[in-house]
C-alpha cells in the first residue's frame, strides 16, 4: 500500500513537472513569436463576426415564432374551455385561471409540445429557404449581382444575350442603334440594359462558388449567401493591423472587434445581405493600411511595393464603388500635415532651413508616391473620368436628393429608405452609444500625443483619422446607407484609444504598485473587454431578427407568371422595390432598384381612378418604357410640360386618333411614327400588374410620384430664388397666374421644399377595422358612421360630427361607387368593403386602381383579371392581375381636352382653381 502511494506521489510530481515544462514552452512561444498573439486575437474577432453573421443560415428567430404560435394556440383553447365551464366569470378572472392552467399544461406536456414547436419552426424556416434548405438572400439588391453571376455562368455573359440587332438606346432621346454587346434583356422592359462587364460582387460570388465546388456540389445561391461573412472576416485583418500600428495588439483587437460586432455594420452585412456594403468595409480598411505602411516604410523599395498594391486596390475598388473620397482624404491629410509641420518650423525658427526639407523629403515622397500610383490607377480604371468626378462628386453628394433642380422629373432618391436623411446626433447611437463614441474621439487625440518608434510623434495618424472620421460622419447625414462608411474610422479610433490607454495604465500600475507587468496587462485587458458587452448584445439582437424579405410566396408567384406567359417570361409592373427579384428569376420588369426612370407612370398606373388611363400607361410602358415622353420632350425643344400633356392625351386614344393629335402638334411623319411605336405598338407582351400588401405602407411614396405635377415643378424651378418682383412677373406672364394668386404661389415656393410643394404624399391612414349595424346606422371601430339609407359618412371631430370628403363602396348592384360630400368636410376619405370592414385613406386613393384591385377585388374593371393571390408566411398578400389588351378601348380625348382647359383664378382661397391653374401649359 505504501509502495502504491509512493508511486502515486511520483506520478503526480512527474505530471507537475511536465505541466511546468509545457507552460514554459507555451510562454516562450508567446513571448518570442510576435505573430502568435496577433493571429489569436484576429481569429477571435473573426469568430465573433462569423457567429453573428451566420444567424440567417439557421433562422433562429423562427424558434421564437413557433413557440409563440404553439403557446398562443394552447392559451386560446384554455380560455375557450374556461369560458364554457364558467360563462359568467369576469374577463380578468377568466384570464387568471387560464394562465394558471396554461403553466400546468406546459409543464405536464413538455414531451408532446416540444415536437410541435420544432415542426412549426421547421415550417417557418422552409418558407424562407429553397428546396435544398438554403436560406434565400436577404434584402433586394443582392439579387442584382446574383442574377448577373447566374447569367454569366449559364451564358458566358452577364446579360445572357449578345446581339447585333437594332436596339433603341433608352437613355437617348433620339432613336439610334447601339453597338453589339451584352444585354440584361429583362431589365428596362423590352429594351434591356447593356452591361458588358461583370460587377465585382458578381465576380466574387462566382469565385466563391468555384472554390466551394472543388470540395462539394454547392449552389450559386449558397456561395452568394456567404459573401458578407467572408468579406467582413477579411476586413478584420487590416482593421487589426491599423489598430496595432496605432495602439499595439490591444488596439488592433478592439478595432477588429468593432468591425465584427458593430450594429450599424452588422445590420447590412449578415449572411445573405450580399450587397456592396461588405466591400465598402474591406477596401477602405485595406487602402488605409497600405497608405500608412507606404508612408512609414523604412526604405523606398518597400514603399513602392505598398504603393503598387494600393494602386491595384484602388483599381479593383473602383469597379464596385466610388473610391475617390478615400483618395481625397489621403491627399488632404498629406497637405494638412505638411502645412502644420512647415508652420510649426516657421514659428519655432522664424525661417525654414535646407536641412528641414531634406528631413521631410523621405516620408512626404513616400506618401506622394502612393498618391501618384493611386491616381494613375483610378484614371485607368475610370478612363479619365475620375478627374471630373473628384470635384463633381462633392457637389453631387450635397444635392444627392435634390428635385426639380436640373430636371422636372421626380427624383426617386427622395424616397429610398437607405438615403433618408438622419440627424447628426444619431451617429452616436449607431456607433454604440455616447461612451464608446467619445472614447473614439479621445483615441484620435491620443494618437497625436503618443510617441512612437524613435520617441517621435506622427502627425499623420491623428490628421488622417480626423479627416476620415469627419468626412464619413458627414456622409451619415446624407442617408442611412452611408452610416457604415463611418464604422472603419470609428473602429480604428476606438481601438487606438483602448490600446494607448492600456499601454499607459499598465506602465503606471507596474511602476507605482510594483505588480507583475504580464498580470497587469491581462487584468486591464479583461476590464476593457467589458466595454464590448453592450455591442455584443446589440449584435445578437440584430442578427437574431435577420430574415429574408423574399420567400416562397414570391417564388411561387414568379414561377406561375413564367408558366402562364406565352413567351415564358412575361412582363411585370409594380413598384420598383422588388425588381431585382423578378429579373433574377427570369421575368421582365418596368422598374428595379437600379432603373426607376418610369416611376411617375408606374405610380400613376396605380393612383389613377380611370381604368383607361391605367391601361394606356401600361401599354406605353410595355411598348416603350419612358421612351415616348423623352422623345416628345426632345421634339418640343425640352418643353417637358407640353410633352407630358400631349402624352396624357394620346395614351387615351386609339392609334389613328393619336396620330391626328400628334399631327396637330406640328410633328413630322417620322417623329409621329417614332412616338406611336413607343405608345401604340402591336407586339404587346403578356403583362402582369402586381398589387402587394407592402404597397399600402408605401402608398404615400408611389402616390407622390404618380401625382407629380409637372407644371408646378416648372414653376418651382423657374421662380425659386428669384426676387419678389421678378417672380411675380414670371408667374403672371409665363404661367398665366392671376395677380391675386401670384404672391401666394411665390411665397409658397420660396418657403417650401420642392417635393413637398410639387406633389402630395397621399397614403392609407389606417388599417381595416370592423363595423356593426344599429338601426340603419353602420358604426365602425375606427369612429366612422355611415347612414345606410343615404350612404352619408361621418366622423366625430373637435368641431362636431362632420362628413368625410368621400366614401368608396359597392352598391346593391355590385358597382363601385365613390360618393363625394360637400360643405364643411373632413379632408380624408374612407372605403367600405362588402364584408363590413372599413379604413381611412387619402381622397386620391378612394377610387384609385390600387384600392379597387387590392381591396375590392377588381369589381367592375374590364381590363384586369385576377391571375393569382398568395399569402406570405409573414402575412402579406400578393395579388397578380393580368392585363387584358383585347377589349375595345374607349377614346377619352375629348374629356381630357376639357379638363386641360385654362381656368381663370379669381381668389387665392379658391384651392380647386389653384390646382387647375398650376396645370396650365407654359405660355
Amino acid at each position: 500500500m505504501a509502495e502504491d502511494k509512493g508511486e502515486l506521489v511520483l506520478d503526480i510530481g512527474k505530471i507537475e513537472g511536465q505541466a511546468k515544462k509545457a507552460f514554459k514552452h507555451t510562454k516562450n512561444i508567446f513571448m518570442h513569436n510576435k505573430y502568435v498573439i496577433p493571429i489569436i486575437l484576429i481569429l477571435i474577432a473573426i469568430l465573433f463576426s462569423s457567429y453573428f453573421r451566420l444567424f440567417p443560415a439557421s433562422l433562429p428567430v423562427t424558434d421564437q415564432w413557433a413557440e409563440n404560435s404553439v403557446y398562443s394556440g394552447i392559451q386560446s383553447n384554455i380560455v375557450d374551455q374556461v369560458l364554457q365551464e364558467n360563462p359568467n366569470l369576469p374577463s380578468d378572472r377568466v384570464q387568471a385561471i387560464a394562465n394558471e392552467q396554461f403553466l400546468e399544461v406546459i409543464e405536464a406536456n413538455k414531451d408532446q409540445i416540444q415536437p410541435l414547436i420544432e415542426d412549426r419552426s421547421n415550417y417557418f424556416k422552409s418558407r424562407f429557404q429553397d428546396e435544398d434548405g438554403q436560406t434565400y438572400l436577404l434584402a433586394i439588391d443582392p439579387y442584382l449581382w446574383y442574377g448577373s453571376a447566374k447569367n454569366y455562368l449559364e451564358c458566358g455573359h452577364v446579360g445572357c444575350q449578345v446581339t447585333e440587332e437594332d436596339y433603341y438606346s433608352f437613355r437617348s432621346k433620339e432613336p439610334k442603334l447601339v453597338e453589339e454587346g451584352s444585354y440584361h434583356t429583362l431589365r428596362n422592359g423590352r429594351f434591356g440594359i447593356r452591361n458588358e462587364n461583370l460587377n465585382l460582387m458578381a465576380f466574387i460570388g462566382i469565385i466563391i462558388f468555384k472554390i466551394m465546388n472543388i470540395f462539394s456540389d454547392t449552389s450559386l445561391l449558397s456561395a452568394f449567401f456567404l459573401i458578407p461573412v467572408i468579406l467582413i472576416g477579411l476586413s478584420i485583418i487590416p482593421a487589426f493591423l491599423i489598430g496595432k500600428k496605432l495602439g499595439g495588439n490591444v488596439g488592433g483587437f478592439f478595432a477588429a472587434m468593432i468591425i465584427a460586432v458593430n450594429g450599424a455594420l452588422l445590420g447590412r452585412t449578415p449572411a445573405g445581405f450580399s450587397d456592396t456594403d461588405s466591400a465598402n468595409i474591406l477596401f477602405p480598411l485595406l487602402l488605409m493600411w497600405l497608405f500608412l505602411e507606404a508612408y512609414d516604410a523604412k526604405d523606398l523599395k518597400k514603399s513602392v511595393i505598398y504603393s503598387l498594391f494600393g494602386g491595384l486596390t484602388f483599381y479593383i475598388y473602383s469597379k464596385i464603388w466610388f473610391p475617390e473620397y478615400l483618395f481625397d482624404f489621403m491627399l488632404a491629410a498629406i497637405i494638412l500635415m505638411g502645412a502644420l509641420v512647415v508652420g510649426r518650423e516657421i514659428i519655432k525658427h522664424k525661417s525654414i532651413k535646407k536641412e528641414f526639407f531634406m528631413k521631410l523629403k523621405g516620408p512626404f515622397m513616400k506618401g506622394a508616391l502612393f498618391l501618384v500610383v493611386s491616381i494613375i490607377s483610378l484614371i485607368i480604371a475610370t478612363k479619365g473620368r475620375v478627374i471630373i468626378t473628384m470635384v463633381s462628386s462633392i457637389l453631387n453628394f450635397v444635392v444627392l436628393k435634390g428635385v426639380a433642380v436640373k430636371s422636372l422629373w421626380p427624383n426617386v432618391l427622395t424616397t429610398v429608405a437607405e438615403f433618408n436623411e438622419v440627424p447628426f446626433a444619431s451617429i452616436i447611437g449607431q456607433m454604440g452609444g455616447k461612451f464608446l463614441f467619445w472614447l473614439a474621439i479621445l483615441g484620435i487625440v491620443l494618437t497625436g500625443l503618443k510617441k512612437y518608434k524613435g520617441g517621435k510623434r506622427n502627425l499623420l495618424y491623428p490628421i488622417l483619422l480626423t479627416i476620415w472620421f469627419i468626412g464619413t460622419a458627414y456622409s451619415f447625414t446624407k442617408g442611412m446607407r452611408f452610416a457604415l462608411l463611418l464604422v472603419p474610422a470609428f473602429a480604428i479610433a476606438f481601438g487606438a484609444c483602448m490600446g494607448i490607454l492600456h499601454e499607459f495604465i499598465v506602465k503606471w500600475v507596474s511602476k507605482n504598485l510594483e505588480s507583475s507587468k504580464v498580470i497587469t496587462q491581462i487584468v486591464i485587458f479583461i476590464v476593457f473587454c467589458f466595454l464590448l458587452i453592450s455591442p455584443v448584445k446589440a449584435a445578437n439582437n440584430i442578427a437574431l431578427n435577420e430574415i429574408p424579405s423574399y420567400n416562397d410566396a414570391w417564388d411561387q408567384t414568379l414561377n406561375e407568371i413564367k408558366l402562364d406567359a406565352e413567351d415564358g417570361i412575361g412582363y411585370i409592373t409594380t413598384w420598383w422595390d422588388f425588381g431585382h427579384w423578378f429579373v433574377a428569376n427570369g421575368v421582365r420588369v418596368t422598374m428595379d432598384g437600379g432603373d426607376q426612370n418610369s416611376i411617375h407612370y408606374g405610380g400613376k398606373s396605380f393612383l389613377t381612378s380611370d381604368e383607361q388611363t391605367s391601361v394606356g400607361i401600361l401599354k406605353m410602358l410595355n411598348c416603350g418604357q419612358n421612351y415616348a415622353p423623352n422623345m416628345l420632350d426632345l421634339y418640343f425643344n425640352n418643353d417637358t410640360v407640353r410633352a407630358v400633356q400631349v402624352l396624357d392625351t394620346i395614351m387615351l386614344q386609339d392609334k389613328e386618333n393619336a396620330e391626328v393629335t400628334l399631327k396637330s402638334e406640328d410633328l413630322s411623319d417620322e417623329q409621329i411614327e417614332n412616338v406611336l411605336e413607343r405608345t401604340h405598338c402591336e407586339d404587346l407582351m403578356p403583362h402582369y400588374l402586381i398589387a402587394s400588401e407592402d404597397m399600402i405602407g408605401k402608398a404615400g411614396v408611389w402616390g407622390h410620384f404618380g401625382s407629380w405635377n409637372f407644371t408646378k415643378a416648372k414653376i418651382w424651378q423657374t421662380i425659386k430664388g428669384t426676387s419678389y418682383n421678378e417672380g411675380i412677373k414670371i408667374l403672371e406672364e409665363n404661367f398665366s397666374i392671376s395677380k391675386e394668386l401670384a404672391p401666394t404661389i411665390y411665397t409658397e415656393v420660396q418657403q417650401t421644399k420642392a417635393d413637398q410643394w410639387i406633389s402630395p404624399w397621399p397614403g392609407y391612414y389606417s388599417g381595416l377595422t370592423s363595423c356593426a349595424e344599429n338601426n340603419g346606422l353602420l358604426q365602425c371601430q375606427n369612429g366612422l358612421e355611415v347612414e345606410l339609407s343615404t350612404m352619408n359618412a361621418y366622423v366625430y371631430t373637435q368641431q362636431g360630427r362632420l362628413s368625410l370628403d368621400s366614401l368608396g363602396y359597392l352598391d346593391e348592384n355590385g358597382n363601385f361607387v365613390v360618393k363625394e360630400y360637400s360643405g364643411n368636410v373632413v379632408p380624408q376619405s374612407a372605403i367600405l368593403l362588402p364584408n363590413g370592414q372599413t379604413m381611412f385613406l387619402d381622397p386620391l386613393h378612394v377610387g384609385s386602381m390600387f384600392t379597387r384591385l387590392f381591396f375590392f377585388k377588381g369589381e367592375g374593371l374590364e381590363h384586369f383579371e385576377l391571375f393569382s393571390e398568395t399569402n406570405q408566411v409573414t402575412g402579406g398578400k400578393i395579388q397578380v392581375w393580368k392585363v387584358n389588351w383585347g377589349l375595345e378601348e374607349k377614346d377619352s380625348s375629348q374629356q381630357l381636352s376639357e379638363a386641360l382647359e385654362e381656368v381663370e383664378i379669381s381668389s387665392p382661397s379658391d384651392s380647386s382653381s389653384y390646382d387647375e391653374a398650376t396645370e396650365t401649359v407654359v405660355a
